[in-house]
């Protein structure tokens, strides 16, 4: 009964997503991008410099980094990752995270305030470092990138600085 359901979700969200991406690339192929695009289009290209293919990417907005960074993205609001959707049906965004084991795990500044559960979870804690942070200039909005340590965690996380 799963099977099918899923193949359902994904009948009807294919053309949603297909076309999601196309306006993602035609707004941040536009002059005058929005700093928060201009990020995610910068932070999709350290992904796909600094990471193999098959690396998993959570985020809360998935359009322009999964266009870009070409991974494959598990979305915390479980509309292309249905993983999550029981833990976003119980409001547990930390569980969310968590159903699809993603490698990494792409903050955006304003965002951050409702990522914290995921933040605060203790093994997001002890599993992930930040490895990147990425800002337009300083004082406006950035996005960090943090990515799973390897097991065992013993390495200390670099303390990264804005």
């Amino acid at each position: 009964a799963v099977l099918p359901a899923l193949a359902v979700v994904g009948i009807l969200l294919g053309p949603l997503v297909v076309e999601s991406a196309r306006r993602a690339r035609a707004v941040v192929s536009a002059r005058g991008t929005p700093v928060r695009l201009d990020l995610y289009r910068r932070t999709s290209e350290w992904i796909r410099g600094y990471t193999a293919e098959d690396r998993v990417v959570a985020t809360l907005e998935i359009g322009g980094l999964g266009f870009y960074s070409n991974r494959p993205i598990h979305d915390l609001l479980a509309l292309v990752s249905p993983a999550a959707l029981p833990a976003v049906h119980r409001g547990d965004l930390a569980a969310a995270f968590h159903a699809g084991k993603p490698d990494l795990f792409v903050v955006y500044s304003p965002h951050r305030s409702l990522l914290q559960p995921i933040l605060d979870d203790p093994d997001f804690q002890v599993d992930f470092c930040p490895v990147t942070r990425l800002a337009a200039k300083k004082g406006t909005p950035s996005v960090t990138v943090y990515g799973r340590r390897p097991r065992p965690a013993t390495t200390p996380c670099v303390n990264l600085r804005d």
